[in-house]
């Protein structure tokens, strides 16, 4: 065996996708869904759930832009709680799609919470469709 190889830890990491449908315009439904199916994941023995993209308000850029304080998300946003919550009860990673927003504008990101419950520095799509 390669000695590179053999190096490697060698331990299993189970990950779940999540294939569900946001509720449009629903931040607090969205949040509850991620909540409950991560429970689900951490039952099923997943140590990382991935959501789609823009799943916390559903993928409509119209209405983030018509009123992103209500949309997207700033990485102090309080509206994140339960997710950071389940993650450290349940020991499980989070990423979830979400429009952020910050001082020059706004974002479709991958926010991530890790096993403790606190948040990683989010991804932020670099190739937007023209």
């Amino acid at each position: 065996m390669d000695n590179k190889l053999a190096a490697l830890p060698r331990v299993t990491l189970q990950i779940a996708a999540a294939q569900a449908q946001p509720v449009c315009g629903d931040v607090t439904a969205n949040i509850a869904k991620t909540v409950e199916l991560t429970g689900v994941a951490a039952d099923r023995g997943a140590r990382l759930v991935v959501f789609p993209e823009k799943f916390l308000s559903g993928y409509e850029p119209g209405l983030i832009a018509g009123d992103p304080a209500r949309y997207a998300f700033d990485a102090s946003d309080t509206r994140l709680d339960p997710i950071r919550e389940v993650c450290c009860r349940r020991g499980i990673s989070v990423v979830v799609g979400a429009a952020t927003r910050a001082a020059h504008g706004l974002h479709i990101s991958s926010l991530v919470f890790d096993c403790r419950g606190e948040d990683v520095e989010p991804y932020h799509k670099q190739y937007l469709y023209r």
